[in-house]
């Protein structure tokens, strides 16, 4: 018999104290570092979630804590994410449209947590307070196993109870556009769910409801894969926008490769032509993406055309036209000598002052290459380029006296640079980082690698690196949580359940110390995915 939903209104302060939130981790008199000592001790996701309640709950701020609310839903604990919205409005004197932010936030978890507890769609949807289409779609794609509120994961494939339950969903969702964009927007959704079920005919039919003059809904691959690229486009309507967006998708969803060509000209021809100046970032991206499909010799032809007209045509702001045309040829496979020369003309743009304006904001006005991050963000994309390069003395010297040492460090070692030069690397960047912040640097890196790359020497270094930060001392300054979270990913990516627990203790030890919420909540979801894991 399915689980009772409880709807319940959250207008009054009389309801908070009728549901109430048992926070209670020590005896009375004992004090809150009690409790803080406890979960220490016998660290779970539940005291380090409720603690960061009840740390949340003091500063009476529901909007500071929507994220928190939400990662509750997340875990199951939707009774308390309710209980812990109450308390705060109580605090705020129910601030007007506060209650409907948080029903809305919890709208989709309940919805799944009801459908797992054996109630249909309709009665789910029909009893949740806040529900609409968007929240029934966030739903579904959580029944999938697509994670819609954490990183992209492989969706599982479900079983045929799933299977009719999101069928079910995606006309609902369907059912329930109105008019206008929404209902673009709405139909091409439940289009999509039909679409990650593997059911062609449905997605179609679903499709065919879009209002013909209002078409400009952009498709996920998946979805122009199944019902075919010119189909796609067709469901633009002439609307230049949606093609222009549409026409990747196209391209890697095409049936040959003359197509996918054809297609990946296109929208290179549309980034080259726009005005005032061309679009070098959306080009290169293009390049990339005809590298990835596997249309190298065509790749590199649009990558010579990026270079050329970097040396023809200005760009938003100096430099960047010729680091778009590196990363292009670099992906491309073109000689190393062309991307060195792209780079060498990127350089050359610098302007001789960081004051220097070159270029104007509507909001921001004048805009200077040095105090609006230009130069570092061009020093961090050249330094990246080249360490994949191997030209690892440009490399550092690109570094020197950079702002932000650990942010941009964090962003130029990324784990398609050679293996081979990662120590020189780190040791150049070292008398520029605390302890700490080396430590944050390469348990990123590490997390990257085993997340993105799958070459034996780049998991070797990613599984030292992890065994080299958990044995030691301790971090506690502002990165720890970060540092340890990474390791955390790296451990449960290499199946490794004992460092796995080393890194969510020490992650869950400075979320405790610290007392911040976000890090008692992060380190919560962090120690819940443990705990389920194996469920």
């Amino acid at each position: 018999m399915p689980r009772k939903i409880l709807r319940i209104s959250i207008t009054t302060a009389a309801t908070a104290a009728a549901v109430g939130l048992a926070l209670k981790f020590a005896p009375a008199g004992q004090g809150p570092g009690k409790a803080f000592d406890d979960c220490a001790l016998n660290m779970t996701s539940e005291c380090l979630f409720a603690l960061g309640l009840e740390t949340a709950s003091a500063d009476g701020s529901s909007s500071r804590h929507l994220l928190e609310i939400g990662l509750l839903g997340q875990t199951g604990r939707i009774d308390e994410a309710l209980a812990f919205g109450l308390r705060i409005q109580a605090a705020e004197g129910l601030a007007p449209g506060a209650a409907a932010e948080i029903d809305a936030r919890l709208a989709s978890h309940r919805i799944t947590a009801a459908i797992r507890d054996g109630a249909n769609p309709q009665d789910a949807f029909a009893r949740t307070p806040g529900a609409d289409a968007g929240a029934l779609w966030i739903s579904a794609l959580d029944l999938l196993g697509r994670r819609p509120y954490g990183p992209a994961a492989a969706p599982r494939l479900p079983d045929e109870r799933i299977r009719a339950i999101v069928a079910e969903m995606a006309d609902m969702i369907a059912a329930m556009a109105g008019t206008g964009s929404p209902s673009a927007r709405r139909l091409a959704d439940a289009a999509e769910l039909q679409a990650a079920l593997g059911n062609r005919e449905a997605a179609t039919r679903i499709l065919g409801l879009l209002p013909k003059g209002d078409r400009g809904v952009v498709l996920s691959e998946d979805l122009v894969r199944l019902i075919g690229a010119e189909t796609a486009l067709d469901l633009c309507g002439g609307i230049a926008d949606c093609r222009k967006r549409m026409l990747p998708r196209a391209a890697a969803a095409a049936a040959d490769a003359e197509s996918a060509r054809a297609y990946l000209d296109e929208v290179f021809a549309i980034h080259t032509a726009r005005r005032p100046w061309p679009d070098f970032t959306e080009m290169a991206r293009v390049v990339e993406l005809a590298a990835r499909l596997g249309h190298r010799e065509h790749a590199l032809v649009l990558a010579q055309d990026v270079a050329r007209i970097a040396t023809t045509s200005r760009g938003v702001f100096p430099s960047f036209p010729h680091i778009a045309a590196a990363r292009s040829l670099l992906a491309a496979g073109a000689e190393s000598g062309e991307v060195r020369q792209a780079l060498d003309l990127a350089e050359g743009e610098f302007p001789e002052s960081g004051s220097k304006v070159v270029g104007f904001g509507i909001v921001s006005g004048p805009i200077q290459w040095d105090n609006f991050g230009l130069e570092a963000q061009a020093r961090r994309e050249i330094a990246n380029l080249r360490a994949r390069l191997g030209d690892l003395d440009a490399a550092i010297r690109m570094m020197e006296g950079i702002r932000d040492p650990a942010f941009a460090w964090r962003e130029v070692l990324t784990p398609d640079i050679p293996i081979e030069s990662l120590d020189r690397l780190l040791q150049a960047a070292s008398p520029a980082l605390t302890v700490e912040e080396n430590a944050y640097v390469r348990a990123c890196l590490a997390q990257d690698m085993v997340l993105f790359d799958v070459s034996g020497p780049h998991l070797n270094w990613a599984t030292t690196t992890m065994d080299e930060i958990l044995r030691a001392e301790p971090f506690d300054g502002e990165r720890a949580v970060a540092i340890y979270g990474c390791i955390v990913r790296v451990a449960a990516n290499r199946q490794d359940r004992t460092a796995e627990r080393a890194a969510l203790t020490r992650m869950g030890q400075v979320a405790l110390a610290s007392g911040d919420v976000a890090s008692l909540h992060r380190a919560g979801l962090a120690w819940y995915r443990f705990e389920t894991s194996g469920l």
